[in-house]
């Protein structure tokens, strides 16, 4: 909800006549709702569309009206060229002698029909660009770096932060598409993630592209003083208390649901987001999803009112008396009409109607695997996330596949490189290429010497390829000097093989790296060297240590030691040790020792 005053809210519940205006810009030329045919100005957003609630809604936002004639003329935009140009405006409430301009969001023209009366215009939001075609089969990221990526491609901006956006439902999860989802535009992306975090996306005022969880709070109450020029709402709260998930892999169901079922059962689909993983992480993030829903508990509604558009979609409104009898309603869908008022909607099932779940809600037959072995596959990926490239060795990607059968599998990779020499003279880029951990090849990638953009494009091949078993490929970079860096976006590998497939599986292992730093004892006992460390049980041993002990001040050292929780002891084989100059010894007969001084102390 935009927020405004409670000044504004008093008008908006008074009786009285209230006075509206429009404000806005077409490609910069200013005009008002005198400009405008009467009844002609309308707009319309949806989140969800039907009382078969669906998750993941990405539904574009619409506006019509018809530009006067004498408008049409004095703008100075010739017929032929309205498409394309956008529509900004604003929408006024008079509170006592001030005006309150409330901002919407702008939309792009598309159609512009010419008539007697002027131009009639169907204008789209932002949402829209996402309609783009997906350049790409796989790619990983948190929900984040997925919606970033796909706003840099669409040229929309992100109207979330990075913190915004991992406080979501699985926000923190990192999520995979892989070959063979049904992700086909950057607007299915968008849903599916809309999905994962158990909500809806939508264009803000800002015109932005940002998620929406549900939630239980009213952002508004409004009583029947307000003017009701119709209305309707039901007398049953909808809610859910399980979600079923499809099984890409085999066509199975996931059912997961709270303690007391005895709600409505939400349908997610096949979310291609969710599928891959460990059980654990895949059950979690499903049960992330089932929490957001929770909080659909609305009272599904109807209502025309003349209050303006400060509200925005899954905003809760509570009407407090009348015939909405106190219900908790949800902004589901708002179409609005200039001069007439705004017509809110909530959707929603009677749980009543729910019945016993059958065993078909709760799995679903394995689907026949389909015949690849003659199938030539692509499968692509596009980076997510930027890289930068040093002089020690990075990852730039690693991607897994396997075979139906024996093969030969082609790649290939493109990449925009921003170098940076960092005052040396030229920068050499070199790539390593492994296989299943196995290091195939270093190829010097290219050299350059001047800062700025330049361009990668290396292919390859891998010979009888093992069948049925999962295989990675790893790709990592290195510069001679200076550094390197990739953007979003600017990496792109293709896999190509007959009866290839992306794999799904975890394989188990985890890889973990730690540094130790090396003890010093006199001048240097011991020291770890680079090796693999390992965990074990051993009985002490007796050990012979040849080592200069120099000469060490004890006095106040002593005491520190003594104090805290530290302690000294060591062992060592029975034998004497006496300093070059004769200072100290040590004299050891029974597995401990003791230091002496020159005159015979402790």
């Amino acid at each position: 909800m935009y927020p405004v005053s409670s000044d504004y809210i008093t008008k908006l519940t008074d009786i009285s006549k209230k006075e509206r205006r429009i404000r806005g810009t077409v490609d910069g030329v200013a005009f008002t709702e005198n400009d405008i045919l009467e009844r002609s100005f309308s707009y319309t957003d949806i989140a969800v569309k039907s009382a078969d609630i669906k998750l993941g809604g990405v539904f574009v936002g619409s506006l019509s009206l018809t530009f006067l004639k004498s408008f049409m003329d004095s703008s100075g935009i010739a017929r032929g060229s309205w498409r394309d140009k956008v529509i900004s405006f604003s929408i006024g409430l008079k509170v006592g002698n001030s005006w309150v301009d409330i901002p919407m969001k702008s939309y792009t023209i598309d159609e512009a029909n010419h008539s007697a009366l002027g131009v009639d215009i169907v204008a789209y939001d932002k949402m829209s660009k996402f309609d783009a075609s997906i350049s790409m089969s796989t790619t990983t990221g948190k929900i984040y770096d997925l919606a970033n990526l796909a706003c840099q491609t669409c040229n929309v901006t992100l109207g979330m932060t990075q913190a915004q956006m991992d406080s979501l439902p699985n926000g923190e999860y990192v999520l995979s598409i892989h070959e063979g989802s049904d992700i086909e535009t950057w607007r299915d992306l968008i849903s599916w993630i809309a999905v994962t975090i158990g909500g809806f996306a939508t264009i803000n005022r800002d015109n932005a592209l940002v998620f929406r969880n549900w939630h239980d709070e009213p952002d508004i109450e409004i009583d029947r003083n307000n003017r009701f020029t119709g209305g309707s709402w039901s007398d049953f709260s909808t809610n859910y208390t399980a979600i079923k998930t499809t099984n890409m892999e085999d066509g199975s169901v996931w059912y997961d649901a709270i303690a007391e079922d005895t709600g409505l059962t939400l349908d997610i689909g096949a979310n291609p987001l969710i599928q891959y993983g460990t059980e654990g992480v895949k059950q979690t993030m499903r049960q992330n999803i089932l929490n957001a829903v929770q909080n659909l508990k609305y009272v599904p509604f109807k209502s025309t009112s003349l209050i303006d558009p400060c509200l925005d979609l899954g905003d809760v409104i509570s009407y407090t008396d009348g015939i909405a009898n106190n219900s908790l309603c949800c902004v589901m869908r708002i179409d609005f009409q200039y001069s007439k008022g705004v017509t809110l909607q909530g959707y929603g099932k009677n749980p009543s109607l729910n019945g016993a779940r059958s065993a078909q809600d709760k799995a679903i037959a394995a689907a026949a695997g389909s015949n690849r072995t003659n199938e030539l596959t692509y499968y692509t990926f596009v980076n997510a996330e930027a890289k930068t490239i040093g002089t020690s060795e990075v990852s730039l990607y690693s991607l897994r596949f396997s075979t139906a059968q024996r093969t030969t599998v082609e790649w290939w990779h493109e990449m925009k490189v921003l170098s940076a020499l960092g005052g040396a003279s030229s920068q050499a880029l070199t790539l390593a290429y492994y296989l299943d951990d196995e290091l195939l090849d270093y190829d010097p990638a290219d050299t350059w010497n001047i800062n700025g953009y330049h361009t990668v494009h290396l292919g390859g091949w891998f010979e009888n390829v093992e069948p049925s078993v999962s295989h990675k490929f790893e790709v990592r970079a290195v510069v001679s000097a200076g550094s390197a860096s990739i953007g979003i976006g600017d990496l792109h590998v293709l896999l190509k093989g007959q009866a290839m497939n992306a794999s799904d599986k975890f394989d188990g292992t985890i890889t973990l790296t730690d540094d130790i730093t090396p003890y010093l004892l006199g001048r240097l006992i011991a020291s770890l060297t680079e090796s693999t460390v390992t965990l074990d049980l051993h009985r002490p041993m007796a050990v012979t240590v040849n080592d200069t002990i120099y000469t060490y001040t004890l006095g106040r050292l002593i005491a520190p030691l003594t104090e805290g929780t530290v302690s000294l002891r060591m062992a060592f084989k029975p034998f004497a040790i006496v300093s070059d100059d004769g200072l100290y010894s040590i004299v050891d007969d029974s597995g401990m020792f003791t230091l002496i001084n020159s005159d015979g102390g402790y």
